[in-house]
């Protein structure tokens, strides 16, 4: 069930077959019963009864009624410890990079900072650091609605004072609050039929780098 880029699969079978309960587990917002996990991985209940046990060994996940099962203590203080370490700038720079050389158009990180929304990091001009109201620009209202409104994130279109047209989507953290807007800039009339699609993809991989996880209950 895992979809990773290009990422190997793992070349011992059971490691695959953990990653998949684990996936599942953190999808889900209450304990998931043994039955759901195998119907979700396709597993055999007695396959994913010994596995699910391993981990509950080792901390990873933990039963807190019979025959149900959850993310462990263990495996929550390790997310938190990784993701302590995760920097924003160096998690959005590569699908920054990959968006810009697919679509050959500018595209810039943006960050909400006492009222203001600020340039973080820029593939092309203007350089980072221009700062704009966040009440004054489509881009900004979209940021502050993203604080309240539940839903995944989706892609705004603005059209600037020349003509072009501002393409922005929500990047969310780990607990499924708005980090940041990714932002692509399209020339007057120009825009890419592809540009949403692989927008709001990249705006999705660099969350899921952030920690974010689709359907865990977050806003």
């Amino acid at each position: 069930m895992r979809s990773h880029d290009d990422t190997p699969a793992p070349t011992i079978q059971v490691i695959g077959r953990m990653f998949a309960l684990l996936e599942v587990l953190a999808s889900q917002p209450q304990p998931v019963a043994l039955k759901l996990l195998a119907e979700r991985t396709g597993l055999h209940p007695s396959t994913a009864h010994r596995i699910l046990n391993d981990l509950a060994w080792g901390g990873l996940v933990e039963r807190p009624s019979s025959g149900h099962y959850a993310l462990g203590p263990k495996f929550i203080s390790l997310g938190r410890l990784s993701l302590s370490r995760v920097d924003l700038q160096r998690a959005a720079g590569a699908a920054m990079k990959s968006l810009q050389q697919s679509l050959h158009l500018p595209v810039s990180l943006h960050v909400a900072r006492d009222g203001t929304l600020v340039s973080l990091l820029e593939t092309g001009t203007p350089p980072a650091g221009e700062a704009a109201s966040l009440d004054a620009s489509a881009a900004g209202r979209l940021l502050l609605d993203a604080q309240t409104a539940a839903g995944d994130p989706a892609v705004l279109a603005e059209q600037e004072a020349d003509g072009s047209e501002r393409l922005d989507a929500v990047v969310r953290n780990d607990a499924g609050q708005p980090a940041a807007l990714l932002t692509v800039r399209c020339p007057a009339g120009a825009t890419p039929p592809q540009a949403r699609g692989e927008l709001l993809a990249a705006a999705e991989g660099i969350s899921r780098a952030l920690g974010w996880i689709p359907g865990a209950g977050q806003p």
